[in-house]
């Protein structure tokens, strides 16, 4: 069986700590392949040290070292599963420069809060899944390759693209719960998810 291939794009506090968790609990069941895309003094700290997670969840054992480390996008290849954590202003740059390296079966899971970010990705990626989502955490970047989190565990709430209903996700959900992410699902009513983002843009750090 083939290993599932997930990236995620941007290591700041959204990105990091749930990057840090997916790639930490795949170190031993080797399930997926992971990714991450990194830049500049980003890239070769984690090149030397790995990511680094200061957190009450992690007291020792800190560190980890995704299975591949890249320097830009374009070097995704055929990926399942894409999490973009990047900010709000690039959003658009990011999709434009994703499209390419895509397989028509990936699945984007933007964990941006805002209200108009599938909207968004929607106008430059018109047929893939988007995975509507947002997030509740208190993390930042303490130093080049270094997160600290504070408070509780953080927290994705999602649900499914309403313009493709059919597709399974059920694998993602799975791969949360083998990363210990704390997620809850939600059918997307836009209403619902609107809620969400009022309560959880107050909470939330970005890169």
């Amino acid at each position: 069986m083939n290993k599932k291939n997930i990236a995620i794009i941007g290591l700041g506090g959204v990105g990091g700590y749930f990057g840090f968790k997916l790639s930490k609990y795949n170190e031993q069941s080797q399930n997926y392949e992971i990714s991450f895309v990194a830049r500049n003094e980003t890239y070769q700290s984690i090149k030397e040290r790995g990511l680094i997670l200061i957190s009450h969840e992690f007291p020792t054992d800190n560190s980890t070292r995704p299975d591949c480390l890249l320097q830009s996008i374009s070097e995704i290849k055929n990926p399942d599963l894409v999490f973009i954590c990047v900010k709000e202003y690039a959003l658009e740059k990011v999709c434009t420069e994703l499209l390419p390296n895509i397989k028509s079966d990936t699945i984007l899971f933007p964990l941006m809060n805002g209200a108009d970010i599938y909207e968004r990705m929607r106008k430059f990626i018109p047929h893939h899944t988007i995975i509507p989502s947002c997030v509740y955490i208190s993390a930042h970047i303490k130093d080049k390759g270094v997160i600290e989190q504070k408070s509780k565990p953080g927290k994705i709430i999602f649900g499914k693209d309403k313009l493709n209903q059919n597709k399974s996700i059920e694998w993602i959900t799975k791969l949360f719960e083998s990363s210990k992410i704390d997620y809850e699902f939600q059918e997307p009513r836009k209403s619902d998810m609107d809620k969400i983002y009022v309560h959880s843009k107050f909470c939330s750090c970005y890169i």
